[in-house]
């Protein structure tokens, strides 16, 4: 059985996530709106849930942008792969309470991997000069 299904009221998520038909065009800023709010949740599978999405709007007839759609999943990907950076980060930094069967993290923990984080994608797209021998 799929995790999504598209259905006359809308689009639901393994029975519990429902997201009505009148919403699925929902806008968070530039970006359809739900993409960007399933996209960080562990138990969704985003791919499975951007095939239904787009199932979904035909489905009911919504008049959408195929380059708002594109822009939207391309912003979810990369916040996909910034969570997936911090949760690297943070086992990293903290082995001890990664390990841990449920790990909490203080506040100062957190900020301390977001700035690790930070820094980490500073030096990935820092422009570094070129020294021309003499």
């Amino acid at each position: 059985m799929s995790q999504w299904i598209v259905d006359e009221t809308g689009l639901t998520g393994n029975d519990y996530y429902w997201i009505e038909k009148s919403r699925l065009l929902d806008q968070r800023g530039d970006l359809y709106e739900w993409p960007m709010q399933v996209c960080t949740k562990t138990w969704v599978d985003f791919r499975a849930f951007c095939v239904a999405f787009e199932d979904a709007l035909k489905a009911h007839g919504k008049r959408y942008s195929k380059k708002r759609l594109a822009a939207t999943l391309e912003a979810a990907q990369s916040r996909i792969d910034e969570c997936a950076e911090y949760d690297a980060v943070a086992v990293e930094m903290f082995p001890e309470k990664a390990a841990a069967a449920l790990p909490w993290w203080t506040a100062t923990e957190m900020l301390q991997v977001g700035d690790e984080c930070n820094r980490r994608r500073a030096l990935r797209h820092a422009d570094f000069p070129i020294s021309k021998a003499a």
